[in-house]
């Protein structure tokens, strides 16, 4: 179950490069949306932001450090740009 509600459209698409070593470049866009109801479900509320990032190599799997920015229209209090680190692919 989404976090925040039942009903969810998730979506993301990756492009990976080889640098050099252990490392690789990545450029990606994610797009989604969670609504408390699936009835609640508008396409127009989806949010889509796009981004670069950083991943090593290692035994455990990548470590990965990105940043991506919001394409639309974003809320009051709401960032624009947003800074992550993680281990393993987001898929």
């Amino acid at each position: 179950m989404p976090r925040g509600g039942d009903a969810a459209v998730p979506g993301g698409v990756e492009a990976r490069i080889p640098l050099v070593w252990l490392f690789e470049a990545a450029v990606f866009v994610d797009a989604g949306q969670v609504w408390w109801r699936p009835r609640d479900i508008r396409l127009a509320d989806v949010e889509t932001a796009a981004g670069v990032g950083l991943d090593v190599r290692t035994p455990l799997g990548p470590v990965r450090v990105g940043y991506a920015w919001n394409l639309g229209e974003v809320a009051p209090g709401q960032s624009t740009a947003m800074a992550h680190i993680g281990v393993g692919y987001p898929w």
